[in-house]
């Protein structure tokens, strides 16, 4: 008994021992499997350390330069006593008398105590103060392209039609001219939707658009502006108005107009141009620097370039010029505007007609522009407000419709608003003056190279 015992014990001890060898030879094998990748590793880490301190230390220098220099030009800019008083003074001519202020105190930072700086900023205190709310009517104006060379668009043509419908629907640079100048002297300002406009919550959670209150100086009128069309079609290329935008010498955005010669000029031809310029030497007449809407359609390109036929030899070069001009009218003050793709009678089309339009503006056009809120029905022709067609529309991101209408009406509604515009162009001017008197008497705006008009 005492041997098996033994026995028993003996094969205990060699069954626990080779356990342990095993595991032994388990945590050999761990090791020399494991080690050789650590050492990899290590030594990667090693190799790359002083590659990666090179790369973050240039980085960082490279990062610290452009802050410096961002810095020191900001610095620079509001230490400069009269150079911050000149851009101040720009914020505060277009009403911006917060941000007048809020420039003053950046210089104030650099230069305390400064008596000049300190006078304007209560100037512009005292200003603000003296501001009144408006919350009158809004008017609403709107244009085509305008008429550079009468001549040329009235004369020689054997269809009567087309001059009839120049004469009726267009309006002249000049009087375009005149009546920027007695709408400003009458106290009108530029103002955007979004400066009367606002989205509200309403008491039982939900939201409506409501007018809401402009300061404005007393006895200033605010109106927005607005051109439709803004494409230069081809029937009206040799008829004597403007080409297309593009940029001039300065970087800035104007028109380039061919004249009867041939010859390419550059510069103020059409609404846009033509209204910087009147608000670069009339700043009070933009409200914080607010200009108008640009309503761009697509079935013959967009801003006067070939961007619907992308077949093109010059598409990608058009696309991309369309894409810049867009871009440096937004931060001068302008906004965009579909109205529509093929211009067509939206009353008269099916859903799927105007799906198909909506979708195509959005991808020839709205993809070079940028996002827009406003659509501009073609021929003033809405739709109702229940319907799926303008469902679908407000799904595509449209909160601003416009209309066409000779007096000011806006309705406010719980998802959308909408406006009536009235056109300033010959047929108002010929036929309904007394609605154009608010703004200016047409006696002295009329151009007297137009044809006469039909009885």
């Amino acid at each position: 008994m005492k041997d098996r015992g033994k026995v028993r014990e003996m094969n205990s001890y060699k069954r626990k021992k080779s356990r342990r060898h095993d595991n032994e030879q388990s945590r050999s094998d761990l090791k020399a499997t494991i080690l050789p990748i650590l050492a990899v590793c290590v030594l990667s880490i090693v190799i790359a350390m002083p590659i990666i301190w090179f790369i973050t230390y240039k980085q960082s220098n490279h990062n610290q330069g452009i802050n410096n220099e961002q810095r020191s030009a900001g610095i620079e800019a509001i230490s400069d006593v009269s150079a911050a008083i000149e851009k101040a003074d720009q914020l505060a001519a277009m009403y911006d008398y917060e941000g007048a202020t809020e420039w003053i105190d950046q210089s104030l930072e650099v230069n305390p105590e400064n008596e000049d700086l300190l006078n304007k900023k209560a100037k512009y205190i005292e200003m603000k103060e003296e501001l009144v709310e408006y919350t009158g009517e809004v008017s609403h104006v709107f244009f085509h392209s305008l008429i550079v060379d009468t001549q040329r668009c009235f004369d020689g043509y054997p269809d009567m039609s087309i001059v009839t419908g120049y004469n009726n629907w267009m309006t002249t640079l000049d009087e375009f001219n005149k009546m920027m100048k007695l709408m400003y002297e009458n106290g009108y300002v530029i103002v955007k939707t979004t400066d009367f406009c606002e989205e509200v919550q309403t008491a039982d959670g939900k939201t409506t658009y409501i007018q809401k209150a402009i300061l404005l100086p007393e006895g200033k009128k605010p109106f927005v502006i607005s051109q439709d069309d803004v494409n230069y079609y081809d029937y009206m290329k040799y008829d004597g108005f403007a080409s297309r935008f593009v940029f001039d010498e300065n970087g800035n955005v104007k028109n380039l107009y061919v004249d009867q010669n041939g010859n390419e000029l550059i510069g103020d031809y059409d609404l846009v141009s033509a209204l910087d310029t009147f608000i670069d030497e009339h700043p009070d007449f933009s409200y914080k620097g607010a200009k108008g809407y640009i309503g761009e359609t697509g079935y013959e390109g967009a801003l006067g370039y070939d961007t619907h036929i992308k077949d093109s030899p010059t598409y990608d070069e058009d696309c991309e010029m369309v894409r810049k001009i867009a871009k440096a009218l937004r931060e001068d003050g302008w906004e965009f505007a579909s109205h529509s793709y093929g211009h067509g009678r939206m009353q008269k089309q099916s859903f799927e007609e105007l799906k198909i339009d909506a979708d195509k503006w959005e991808d020839e056009v709205g993809s070079l522009v940028g996002p827009v809120d406003v659509y501009i029905y073609p021929f003033g022709d809405y739709v109702p407000a229940d319907s799926w067609k303008f469902k679908y529309l407000q799904s595509k991101g449209f909160k601003y419709f416009f209309g066409v209408g000779a007096r000011t009406y806006n309705a406010f509604h719980k998802d959308y608003v909408f406006m009536d515009r009235c056109n300033l162009d010959g047929y108002s001017m010929n036929y309904r003056p007394e609605l154009l008197s608010k703004y200016f008497n047409t006696s002295l705006v009329l151009d007297s190279n137009r044809p006469a008009f039909e009885n």
